[in-house]
């Protein structure tokens, strides 16, 4: 495996930089521009579909890994990377073309996590180990819908934090270790070697987009971690036999899902629709009050709250078959995740207020 994984995080390398280094041919395509949306956190325009990369690269180890594995984990990963690339799909297009609207996306989202629920024994959450919620997940097809839904909003759970130089694939990157991590230590080694191998593709991305931000995810990339992500979750849960409590996939995906249902909650008190963009998000106004201290630190912005989620993620890890643990935890995440969100937004205020009594 470390030849494989050294292969794919080579090939998300080259086809990263290569992508940097044609940019001139393709960028008007491709490019993100600053001027366009009130969420960006960069100048000039810049490649967005350093997922395009992860993915091809991704492809590429799960391709090298399957002779190794069983036969019916074959099945299983080749099922999932075509519907993994349905939703990488949708996204790529949004990224060049910029015109595909959010509803389009989310049902394909959750038309891909359907099929993919469906080839594979209808796949489902079977437990969230709340009595009323887990009769009714008995049922196959809430279990099944319940899935769907889940993976596509965790699709733009994952779109909604990428949106600072290292933050989406930083935060994939914890993700996929966790899990694999747990799935090792559940005797599910072919799930651990997925999370090795989207780890090393992420990885090879993430040496141009942090801290300089030389290339981007895109919607496409987004979409494929939030996916993989959510999916694997599921997975690594239902394959612990018990084990593993289901507030542990909670848990790792504690962080976009507080700030997906932080900036809805937010943008309804504003009066503005839950899907429209804007640049109030925790890392938005991170960057913002790195600023007020030096211009060469926005940068960097993605370390506090990826410093914030790892912490809580490797307590996960540790407390993965205790579910009293874990929804204290959660609990802990949302609270911290909160108070430093208040923190940032009341410095800025306050500095604010110094500048206009200048």
């Amino acid at each position: 495996m470390l030849t494989t994984l050294f292969i794919v995080l080579a090939a998300s390398a080259v086809l990263n930089a290569a992508i940097i280094l044609t940019a001139r041919w393709h960028v008007r395509i491709t490019g993100d521009s600053a001027q366009f949306g009130a969420h960006k956190s960069h100048s000039g325009i810049v490649p967005r579909i350093g997922g395009l990369a992860v993915f091809a690269a991704a492809a590429l180890g799960v391709l090298m890994a399957m002779p190794k594995l069983y036969p019916a984990a074959n099945y299983v990963f080749a099922a999932m990377t075509a519907c993994v690339f349905l939703m990488f799909g949708i996204g790529f297009l949004e990224d060049v073309t910029k015109k595909v609207r959010p509803t389009i996306r989310y049902s394909v989202c959750i038309a891909a996590a359907l099929i993919f629920s469906l080839a594979n024994a209808q796949l489902g959450v079977k437990s969230v180990d709340v009595p009323l919620l887990d009769a009714a997940l008995a049922f196959a097809p809430v279990s099944v819908l319940f899935f769907a839904f889940a993976v596509a909003g965790m699709t733009h759970a994952c779109n909604l934090i990428d949106g600072q130089n290292g933050l989406c694939a930083g935060y994939a990157i914890m993700a996929y270790l966790a899990l694999g991590l747990v799935a090792g230590l559940t005797g599910q080694a072919a799930l651990a070697v997925i999370c090795e191998v989207v780890i090393a593709a992420n990885l090879g991305f993430l040496v141009f987009n942090f801290p300089q931000g030389r290339i981007f995810l895109g919607d496409g990339g987004a979409y494929l971690n939030g996916a993989l992500i959510a999916i694997l979750s599921v997975m690594v849960v239902n394959g612990g036999q018990g084990y593993i409590s289901p507030w542990f996939a909670m848990a790792v995906l504690i962080y976009p899902v507080t700030e997906t249902l932080h900036s809805m909650i937010r943008r309804y008190r504003e009066g503005r629709a839950f899907y429209e963009p804007d640049d109030a998000h925790l890392h938005h106004l991170l960057r913002d009050w790195l600023e007020m201290r030096s211009p060469r630190l926005p940068r960097y912005a993605a370390l506090i709250p990826l410093v914030l989620a790892g912490g809580f993620i490797v307590f996960a890890v540790r407390s993965a078959p205790s579910t009293s643990q874990l929804v204290m935890l959660c609990m802990a995440y949302v609270v911290s995740h909160i108070a430093l969100y208040n923190l940032a937004r009341a410095r800025l205020r306050a500095r604010e207020a110094v500048r206009l009594s200048d």
